[in-house]
C-alpha cells in the first residue's frame, strides 16, 4: 500500500545518501525521488498552522569563539534580533575526535572518563550512529554542527516550554518576509520545516496545492 511505497522511497534515498559522496550528485538524484514522495505518497497535511518567532522558541547556533560570525548574524538580521536567543554550538571534544577517527565508523563509541562534556558527546554518538557517518563523510565539524542541533532539540523536549522552535545557523540571512513578519505558515503535522531559499539536498513542494 501507500505506507510500503513510502518506505521503499525512503530506503532508496538512504541508499543514495550512503553510496554517493558528491553532494551535487546526491542532490540531483534526490530531487525526483523526494518530489514524488512528498507530492503523492506522504500523508497530507491536516490543516495550516501559524508558527511565530518568539524569544523562548527561536535560536541561533554559534561557537563562542566565532565572534566574527556572530557579528555578521546580528548585522544582517538586526530587525528580528529581539526574538532570537544565541545558543553556544558544540565544539567536538578532542578526545572524542581522536577516538572516532581512530576507530572504524561501524564500531561503538566507548563511554569513558569523568569529563561531563566528553561523556555527553560520547552518549550522543552512541545513540545516533548518523553522527559517526557524518564525521567520516563530511568531517568532525559537520558532525559537531548536527550534534548541536540534537542537543538543542533535546533541551526543548526536556523543558516542555513549547511544541516547536526555530533554529538558525550563524552564517545565514533570514528572508526579508520572515524578518518583517516573524511568521511561518506550515502544515500542523510537520515534524521539520526547512526554511531555505536554495538547497540541492531538498526539494520544495507546495503542500497547499496537494
Amino acid at each position: 500500500g501507500r505506507s510500503k511505497l513510502a518506505n521503499t522511497f525512503r530506503h532508496m534515498e538512504r541508499y543514495i545518501d550512503n553510496s554517493t559522496s558528491d553532494k551535487f550528485t546526491r542532490g540531483m538524484l534526490f530531487l525526483p525521488l523526494r518530489y514524488l514522495r512528498v507530492k503523492w505518497i506522504d500523508p497530507l497535511p491536516i490543516h495550516e498552522r501559524k508558527f511565530v518567532m518568539k524569544y523562548n522558541s527561536t535560536f541561533v547556533l554559534n561557537l563562542e569563539s566565532d565572534k566574527e560570525r556572530w557579528a555578521f548574524f546580528q548585522r544582517v538580521n538586526q530587525k528580528r534580533m529581539k526574538d532570537i536567543q544565541r545558543i553556544p554550538s558544540t565544539r567536538m571534544h578532542p578526545e572524542l575526535s581522536a577516538q572516532i577517527q581512530g576507530k572504524g565508523m561501524g564500531q561503538k563509541v566507548t563511554i569513558f572518563g569523568n569529563n561531563t562534556e566528553l561523556k555527553t558527546q560520547q552518549l550522543y554518538f552512541s545513540k545516533y550512529p548518523a553522527l559517526k557517518y557524518l564525521a567520516k563523510r563530511d568531517g568532525m565539524g559537520t558532525a559537531a554542527c548536527s550534534l548541536s542541533h540534537l542537543r538543542l532539540l533535546q533541551d526543548l523536549l526536556d523543558q516542555d516550554a513549547s511544541d516547536y522552535m526555530f533554529v538558525f545557523e550563524d552564517d545565514i540571512e533570514i528572508l526579508d518576509s520572515l524578518l518583517d513578519d516573524g511568521v511561518v505558515m506550515a502544515p500542523n503535522n510537520a515534524d521539520v520545516v526547512l526554511l531555505s531559499a536554495c538547497s540541492l539536498g531538498h526539494v520544495s513542494v507546495s503542500w497547499q496545492q496537494k
